[in-house]
């Protein structure tokens, strides 16, 4: 818009400095055909020339001068245009400039506020999450302790089954051992009782 902007008013100034030059021509003209009047004039006087020709020519010439007035005040009016072209261009593109900084602005605080939305859901995750990590460690160190409770727990079922089991062997074994005790006296009284009485048997 700026750009554009720039661009008219060149446009402006070209068209200003091409109608000041038309201006200066005209008055140039204007000059000349004042000179080249006079010298007609004298011309005319020295030629004899009637006075009814001199008012045709003089006529001639006021059309001209009265054409370049019109020409002027036409490009005068094309002046004036230009300034309230431009001006009302001016208003436009400052009009159009404000609502484009506004509309600016109004996507600029959207963003902010989108960033501010996003920065506060990522504070919350982050405490939610440190949250989770406490939470965590608090059920790792009391699994630890319970998975330590219920191994002590069992190693000390186990420990007493042992020790209840190797009681019963030791008796097993003492039993096992009266029992082959008793056998063997059996077996020795027997075996003097059979030698008794074969040697009774020897007698007779």
């Amino acid at each position: 818009m700026l750009r554009q902007q720039k661009i008219l008013e060149q446009q402006a100034e070209q068209l200003k400095q091409q109608n000041l030059d038309i201006l200066e021509q005209q008055k140039a003209l204007e000059i000349q055909q004042a000179e080249i009047s006079k010298a007609n004039q004298g011309l005319l006087e020295a030629k004899g020339v009637t006075a009814e020709q001199a008012r045709n020519l003089v006529g001639c010439v006021q059309r001209v001068e009265a054409t370049e007035e019109r020409i002027s005040e036409v490009n005068r009016q094309l002046l004036v245009a230009i300034e309230q072209h431009l001006s009302q261009v001016r208003d436009e593109l400052g009009t159009s400039q404000a609502s484009a900084v506004s509309a600016l602005e109004a996507r600029d605080k959207q963003l902010l506020q989108f960033i501010q939305d996003q920065q506060q859901k990522l504070a919350n995750q982050a405490s939610l999450q440190q949250g989770l990590d406490e939470r965590l460690k608090q059920l790792e160190g009391t699994l630890s302790q319970l998975i330590e409770a219920a191994v002590n727990k069992q190693m000390a079922a186990l420990s007493q089954r042992a020790e209840a089991m190797e009681l019963r062997l030791n008796e097993q074994v003492l039993q096992h051992s009266g029992l082959s005790k008793k056998m063997i006296i059996g077996m020795s009284l027997l075996a003097m009782a059979l030698a008794g009485v074969g040697a009774a048997s020897f007698l007779f």
